[in-house]
């Protein structure tokens, strides 16, 4: 499933509500992000450059990190066609 959009079409990404990534671009790889052990809220939304993580979340997800673990978060389609993290 394709949602017809530009492949490098950049999206901000907020973690527990603050913009950790603003303006990612698709197959980039940035990182890592130092974040203690603990529950995290992530959204992706499309890139606002004047005013990035202001657009509405296309992706949302809860995530638990536990400590001395590596992780990578790697947003893509589900099988339905469904924005998924």
């Amino acid at each position: 499933t394709d949602l017809g959009l530009d492949e490098a079409l950049p999206v901000d990404v907020k973690v527990n509500g603050e913009v950790a990534l603003p303006g990612f671009e698709f197959r980039s790889i940035v990182g890592p992000l130092q974040l203690p052990a603990g529950l995290y809220d992530i959204e992706v939304s499309l890139a606002d450059a004047e005013n990035p993580g202001s657009n509405p979340a296309v992706i949302t997800a809860s995530v638990e990190l536990a400590a001395g673990t590596d992780y990578s978060g790697i947003a893509h389609l589900a099988e339905d066609g469904t924005p998924s993290l």
